[in-house]
C-alpha cells in the first residue's frame, strides 16, 4: 500500500531509547540505537533489556580485537544469509540501483546498511571483469552462476532492490522486526566463542558498561521530521494493545544464495520466485474506477 507522508508541526519523538556509553564496533552501536521503544510492547521492552544486559556482559569480558571481529562478522553473516524474500526483476542490475530514501531519513542501522551496500555495489561495478560478466549473464545466466562476482552480486541485489523500492518510513518500520533477530545472532556467536575457548559464559551485571537506557529524553524539535500514516496507525495499535501491522515483507527461510554444486536443485523459495507469473499482456484497466470514500476510522 502506498504511504502518503504528512508534514506535521511537531515531530515524532522517541522519548525512551538505548544508547552506547563505551566504545564498541560501529555495527553494534547503530543496531542498539535503532530500537524504537515507542513502537514496542512491554514484553518486547523487557526482552530487549535482558538481551542488551547479556550482550554487555559478553563484550565486557572480551579483548577489543575479538570484540570487534565477532560483532562485525556476526552481523555481516546474518545480512547475507537472511536476505529479504522479495522477487528481484531479472532486468535489475547494479547500475540501475538508486535508493528511494536519503541517508539522513533512515534510522542508524538501515542508514549504515545502505551506505555499505552502495560501497559494495560500486566496487563490483568497477571490477575489471564486470563488463564481461554482465554480457555473459545476458547471454546465458547458467554459465556464470558459480563465478565469484556473480555470487557477490546476487547476495546484495535483494537488499539493493528493497532500498530502491521502499521509502524511509517503510524501511525503518520493516527493519524493526529484524533487529531482534540480528541481536540474538550476535549474542549466540559470542557465546560460541566463549565455549570454543573453554571459558565460562559471563553472567549479566546489574550495572552496564557499554550501553545505557535513556528515559524521558526528547529529540531536537527544531529538526523538521515527517510522520507517516503508518506511524499513526502503529501508535493507535500500541495504545489499544492490538497487533502492529508489519506488511508482507518476510525473510527467506534458508541460505539459498549459493548452490551446493553445478547440478544443485533449486530450493522451494527459489522455485516460487522464478515461477511467479508474468503480468497479463492482454489486461486492460477499467475506464471508470470507484470513487474513494472517506470512511477511515482512527479512533
Amino acid at each position: 500500500m502506498k504511504i502518503f507522508i504528512l508534514s506535521l508541526l511537531s515531530p515524532l519523538i522517541f522519548a525512551n531509547y538505548w544508547t552506547t556509553q563505551k566504545e564498541t564496533s560501529y555495527e553494534i552501536k547503530v543496531l542498539v540505537e535503532s530500537f524504537k521503544m515507542d513502537y514496542m510492547t512491554e514484553e518486547e521492552k523487557l526482552s530487549l533489556k535482558n538481551k542488551i544486559k547479556t550482550l554487555d556482559s559478553l563484550l565486557t569480558n572480551l579483548d577489543k580485537k575479538d570484540h570487534y571481529f565477532i560483532s562485525k562478522t556476526s552481523i555481516y553473516k546474518w545480512l547475507l544469509k537472511n536476505k529479504p524474500n522479495i522477487t528481484v526483476p531479472k532486468s535489475f542490475s547494479l547500475e540501475d540501483f538508486k535508493a528511494k530514501a536519503e541517508l539522513d531519513e533512515l534510522s542508524p542501522f538501515p542508514r549504515w546498511l545502505l551506505t555499505a551496500l552502495k560501497t559494495d555495489s560500486s566496487k563490483l561495478i568497477q571490477a575489471p571483469n564486470y563488463d564481461v560478466y554482465q554480457k555473459a549473464l545476458e547471454r546465458d545466466p547458467s554459465k556464470v552462476k558459480n563465478l565469484s562476482i556473480h555470487k557477490r552480486a546476487e547476495m546484495i541485489k535483494p537488499w539493493l532492490y528493497l532500498f530502491q523500492r521502499e521509502g524511509a518510513d517503510q524501511i525503518d518500520l520493516r527493519m524493526m522486526k529484524f533487529h531482534f533477530s540480528i541481536l540474538d545472532h550476535v549474542i549466540a556467536q559470542l557465546k560460541v566463542f566463549y565455549q570454543f575457548n573453554n571459558k565460562g559464559i559471563p553472567q549479566g551485571n546489574s550495572k552496564l558498561s557499554f550501553f545505557s537506557f535513556q528515559e524521558g529524553q526528547q529529540a531536537d524539535e527544531s529538526q523538521n521530521k515527517t510522520l507517516s500514516i503508518l506511524d499513526q496507525v502503529i501508535e493507535k495499535h500500541r495504545e489499544k494493545n492490538l497487533p502492529v501491522p508489519t506488511g508482507e515483507w518476510t525473510l527467506s527461510d534458508e541460505d539459498s544464495w549459493m548452490p551446493n554444486s553445478e547440478k544443485a536443485e533449486f530450493s522451494k523459495i527459489q522455485k516460487i520466485n522464478m515461477e511467479n507469473p508474468e503480468p497479463d499482456q492482454d489486461y486492460k484497466a477499467p475506464k471508470n474506477l470507484p470513487k474513494p470514500v472517506d470512511d477511515w476510522v482512527w479512533d
